[in-house]
């Protein structure tokens, strides 16, 4: 399977098209290198960049290296970003790339201010999966006042208000080491709920490494 193309659809307009059945995909997630995740109707997630894994998802050898400086400076933005415009029930979810049980999500509920946080509890099915998380993980979530869990629930959070983009990025990362113990290089996709959020990412992204 070859990488997503830009090419005419069948309108005749610009679009990227799925290598496999040419249908238009559309930009779902963004990884490292500032790097589109498409989505096409019939085969899911697609990584436009890596030819020899392209399905991120549930895809043995998907998985990338990340550098922690690069891996934060885009969870910063991406929270900060995500807090711009902030929507009730509107969420943003940092993956984990070649692992999909392997997340922590964010939700504006109620007041827009307040988030509520998730981390998956990888008893979800359908998915490769270590099973439940280690007992001494959870014991840490509870202390970072993450409850729940179990088959088909996630641990959870409400009422996370007054943090900056950068205590967040901090805090999500810290998620991740305690609940799934992964090597300091990690690599994560970013997604929202809201194209526009996303868009506004990318070209923000963009924009600050053609900066230098």
């Amino acid at each position: 399977m070859s990488d997503v193309q830009l090419r005419p659809d069948a309108d005749g307009e610009a679009a990227f098209c799925c290598p496999e059945c040419d249908q238009k995909c559309v930009p779902r997630a963004i990884r490292s290198g500032v790097r589109w995740i498409f989505a096409c109707p019939d085969h899911g997630l697609i990584d436009n960049w890596s030819e020899a894994a392209p399905r991120v998802r549930g895809c043995e050898g998907a998985t990338g290296s990340m550098n922690p400086e690069e891996r934060l400076w885009l969870l910063e933005r991406a929270f900060d970003e995500y807090g711009r415009s902030p929507l009730d029930q509107d969420y943003m979810v940092i993956e984990q790339l070649g692992r999909p049980d392997h997340y922590v999500q964010f939700m504006h509920h109620g007041d827009d201010s307040v988030l509520l946080a998730e981390v998956s509890s990888r008893e979800w099915g359908g998915s490769p999966s270590d099973g439940s998380l280690a007992p001494e993980s959870v014991q840490v979530l509870a202390e970072l006042g993450f409850t729940g869990g179990g088959p088909l629930k996630n641990y959870r959070r409400d009422g996370i208000a007054d943090r900056t983009p950068i205590e967040l990025a901090a805090m999500a990362e810290r998620l991740f080491v305690v609940a799934y113990g992964p090597s300091a290089d990690f690599e994560v996709s970013i997604q929202f709920k809201c194209d526009e959020a996303l868009h506004r990412l990318f070209l923000r992204l963009m924009f600050e490494q053609a900066r230098g």
